[in-house]
């Protein structure tokens, strides 16, 4: 089996059944990649591993007749570094699973989650999964040669799946997640267009002052942008070098994703500072095989 050579853009103008919509925790997206995975290398009867974000649910698993589904996310040390009590949160209810209980889980449960890092998975996850999908995630993780690896390990060979889609990259005019309120946020600030990739962090500062809007909010701008752990801050071309480097030799990238391009002195100023490479990809994605 090969890896479809392009899925293209999901077709959002199809509008989905309602009883998919209704299941708990969906979303358009994750619906729509997950019809598309199932109608391309099918769903059903398979072990299923989620990357990040553990947004597939147990009633979305079974939906889709999914036999295994294991969602692999930090999920404590998350909340914990958010400063919320992850006893408010729906992973209250859920089964969290660290590395040494990880076998017990798997003889015994078709769905739980696992609370640790991809890239601290141990070998006892190895060639147990058909499909990994990981959506919204990369841009996070330290190494994305690393991760992709330990999910290399955790596929079976000879027909393991991985399907990953991620944004921001950093080199991309919301290259961060500026997030204070639900109108001070990088999707809603025209202002903060590649001001990440133009300025350092004192330049921004004299930069974001120039606003009234960002008063008051400027240090929790340039925490968030600059130095929180929140996104990884790997350029287009880092992610492009990452991925080959990974243990996957045969796999697709689409550009899913695409931003506006800087101005030309805009454009000139961050090649210099950044070299020769894509600065319109927001967002990849991957679809890679197990040969």
């Amino acid at each position: 089996m090969e890896p479809t050579t392009c899925f293209g853009k999901l077709d959002f103008s199809m509008p989905l059944a309602p009883e998919k919509l209704r299941l708990d925790q969906a979303t358009d997206y994750l619906i729509r990649v997950l019809d598309m995975l199932d109608r391309t290398y099918g769903l059903s009867g398979k072990c299923v591993a989620d990357i990040g974000g553990s947004n597939i649910s147990p009633e979305i698993a079974s939906f889709y007749e999914i036999k295994k589904m294991v969602c692999v996310d930090p999920v404590t040390r998350w909340y914990a570094d958010l400063g919320y009590d992850i006893q408010n949160t729906r992973y209250a209810k859920l089964d969290l699973v660290k590395n040494d209980r990880f076998l017990e889980a798997w003889e015994q449960q078709s769905y739980f989650i696992v609370d640790e890092p991809a890239e601290q998975l141990t070998h006892e996850y190895g060639q147990r999964f058909d499909i990994i999908v990981s959506m919204s995630t990369f841009e996070h993780v330290d190494s994305v040669e690393e991760t992709m690896n330990h999910i290399y390990r955790m596929l079976r060979p000879g027909g393991g799946i991985l399907f990953a889609s991620y944004e921001p990259l950093f080199t991309c005019a919301k290259g961060h997640h500026v997030w204070i309120n639900e109108e001070l946020c990088f999707a809603k600030l025209p202002e903060l267009d590649f001001f990440h990739l133009k300025y350092t962090f004192e330049e921004a500062r004299e930069y974001l002052s120039r606003f009234e809007k960002f008063g008051g909010y400027i240090d929790t701008i340039l925490e968030q942008t600059y130095r929180s752990h929140v996104i990884n801050r790997k350029t287009f071309q880092q992610h492009i070098d990452e991925i080959s480097r990974s243990k996957f030799s045969n796999y697709v990238i689409d550009y899913w994703y695409r931003d506006q391009m800087p101005s030309a002195a805009d454009l000139d100023q961050i090649r210099r500072r950044y070299g020769e490479q894509r600065y319109d990809v927001r967002g990849i994605a991957i679809t890679a095989y197990k040969d």
